[in-house]
């Protein structure tokens, strides 16, 4: 508590890595002040964190993930929030050359922030699609779970549930992710008409 500030080459010692939570957050919030983010890490913990030049031990995966846990257990952060610069917690880790895995295993960051998130931001939805779209280790359950939360975010979960080719066409998608999508709902869907008497064609082409 005494100590004023933290450097990196401190951070990169084991000792800090085998800390509990409440040293744990001072250390991060003493290196946030030296890095001039003090007020940003009060306001957006998780988006700070994200964006801290940490060295790589911080950004192993399981490590990531306690520390964004504590984060919003302790201390309320939002996990949907979007900063000042226009960006959420899971556009940073989708975009960021750190956090690019989408995998299922047990310590994914994005597969984490995925399962706490409300719904997912249109600069999130492409640069996860645009980044893991031909990625094997990228699931079709993990692609739903992250149009599923579009869609919630849009206002428009009934809908995808009940028309989803419909509603993807309403998505800012590029054609062949699109049809990508498509392929992996029944072909009964593309003779179905929406609420509004359309075929899912019709939408495209509007």
């Amino acid at each position: 508590s005494k100590m004023e500030s933290v450097n990196r080459k401190m951070l990169s010692n084991p000792f800090f890595l085998k800390t509990k939570w409440p040293i744990r957050e001072t250390i991060i919030e003493k290196f946030a002040a030296g890095q001039n983010q003090c007020n940003q890490f009060a306001k957006y913990p998780i988006h700070t964190f994200l964006k801290l030049p940490l060295p790589m031990c911080f950004r192993n995966e399981a490590f990531a993930i306690a520390c964004i846990k504590e984060l919003v257990e302790n201390r309320n952060a939002d996990p949907d929030a979007t900063d000042q610069d226009g960006e959420t917690p899971l556009y940073l880790t989708v975009s960021s050359p750190y956090f690019i895995r989408l995998t299922n295993d047990e310590y994914g960051v994005t597969k984490y922030l995925l399962s706490i998130v409300e719904h997912v931001d249109a600069r999130a939805l492409n640069c996860i699609l645009t980044r893991f779209f031909s990625k094997t280790k990228c699931k079709w359950p993990i692609r739903q779970t992250i149009l599923e939360k579009y869609a919630a975010g849009e206002g428009q979960s009934a809908q995808f549930a009940k028309t989803p080719i419909h509603t993807l066409m309403q998505f800012p998608l590029r054609t062949g992710r699109l049809f990508k999508c498509i392929e992996h709902f029944p072909k009964s869907s593309l003779s179905t008409l929406d609420g509004h008497g359309r075929w899912p064609i019709h939408v495209l082409l509007t």
